[in-house]
């Protein structure tokens, strides 16, 4: 696992680790190794520690790693590599899935798995928004200097990416920025204006699980204030 805590972000997968613990071994890269409720080998905090990890043969013989472990029945035991979707924020993110790609491939592991810490960001991908590539630099000098910023739905940590903090910081009297979502964030406070939607309780709506399966959800709750779902919102400013 690398830069994810399923305890916290997925419950659910967390429980099926804790079975994985006690047959095999979890290795862990990240701050979360105190968080986990289930035995882990942890081989560092930093970027830095993932990538000397996988251009170490020496480490990764320590950790029993091999390219065709077989089971007690001969059949090729799988294994994962499950990472946490803050990489994607990172600058350096890129260059880390690339790495962990090639090890994937190298010693037969199952296609990368990215755990999404929220709906939004995997539906996102699945509906070919380019969420990764609106944080990358080349894309950002494209409308550093443009005179509206909207922010739609952005998850609290995600405000820790420095271009975010840049676009926020650098703006001007004549720039004017706009946030759109269900949830406020210190981001919100920092916006000229805040248009509220409606959360996935207080809409139908559809979405894809990190599993791959597709849920419906119905009306719990009326929306509070004058959230709107976000079809009407964005029919209401671009359409109208």
């Amino acid at each position: 696992m690398v830069g994810t805590n399923p305890r916290l972000e997925s419950p659910v997968l967390n429980a099926s680790l804790q079975k994985v613990a006690k047959k095999g071994t979890v290795l862990l890269f990240g701050s979360n190794a105190d968080k986990l409720n289930y035995p882990i080998k942890h081989l560092g905090h930093s970027p830095s520690s993932v990538l000397q990890y996988l251009n170490s043969p020496k480490q990764i013989a320590s950790s029993r790693i091999t390219k065709g472990q077989v089971d007690l029945k001969g059949n090729l035991s799988k294994k994962y590599i499950i990472v946490g979707s803050n990489i994607l924020y990172r600058l350096d993110g890129l260059d880390i899935l690339t790495e962990l790609s090639k090890f994937a491939k190298e010693y037969n592991f199952e296609p990368i798995k990215i755990l999404y810490q929220s709906v939004s960001e995997l539906n996102g991908l699945y509906s070919d928004f380019k969420l990764v590539d609106s944080y990358n630099s080349d894309s950002y000098n494209k409308v550093k200097n443009s005179n509206l910023f909207i922010y739609y739905n952005l998850p609290n940590y995600a405000l820790n990416n420095p271009l975010v903090k840049e676009s926020l910081q650098s703006k001007s009297k004549e720039t004017t920025s706009i946030y759109i979502g269900s949830h406020g964030n210190s981001l919100t406070n920092s916006c000229d204006w805040i248009l509220p939607t409606t959360a996935f309780t207080e809409k139908v709506s559809s979405y894809i699980t990190n599993a791959g399966k597709i849920k419906h959800t119905t009306v719990v709750t009326s929306p509070p204030g004058s959230a709107i779902q976000d079809s009407l919102l964005f029919n209401k400013l671009f359409f109208e």
